[in-house]
């Protein structure tokens, strides 16, 4: 049985903790990548002039995830159709 942190085993009762540590030291700009990159998609679904705003914003995070992490030459491929 779980009990917050604390697990209950044959009366035994062992505390587990769990300090995230990023595996890879760009790991929120891939995260910031993935999220931009399915922004666009949904983006590409909806298709609406009223988003434009919104587009503006995801188009912009997704060319700078692309920067930082080096791969700006992907970027093409999604915004060169748009343009």
């Amino acid at each position: 049985m779980r009990i917050g942190t604390q697990v209950r085993a044959n009366s035994h009762t062992h505390t587990h903790t769990h300090i995230h540590t990023p595996s890879k030291p760009f790991s929120r700009l891939y995260q910031a990548k993935e999220i931009a990159a399915k922004g666009l998609e949904r983006l590409h679904v909806l298709n609406r002039r009223t988003l434009d705003g919104i587009a503006a914003r995801v188009y912009f995070y997704y060319s700078w995830s692309h920067e930082q992490l080096g791969q700006l030459a992907d970027v093409r491929r999604c915004v060169l159709p748009v343009v």
